[in-house]
């Protein structure tokens, strides 16, 4: 039986070998300004509905962008 891994917000680049945290910046939070790379990389694109229609990682070391 596969375990899921105990920490789902950090995770590693498989382009560059980085590591970096997921970071979703919606419209009413404030930015958390502990990390180095304050960037959004967990992007969630909604429509106007109120659903999510597409999700994706990038990565903030390159240029890596991965649909999910």
């Amino acid at each position: 039986m596969n375990e899921a891994p105990e920490d789902l917000k950090n995770v590693v680049c498989p382009q560059c070998k980085k590591s970096f945290r997921l970071i979703w910046n919606d419209y009413t939070s404030m930015p958390d300004t502990r990390f180095e790379y304050y960037q959004q990389t967990l992007k969630l694109r909604g429509c106007p509905s109120g659903g999510i229609y597409g999700v994706s990682i990038a990565c903030p070391h390159c240029d890596y962008e991965e649909e999910l």
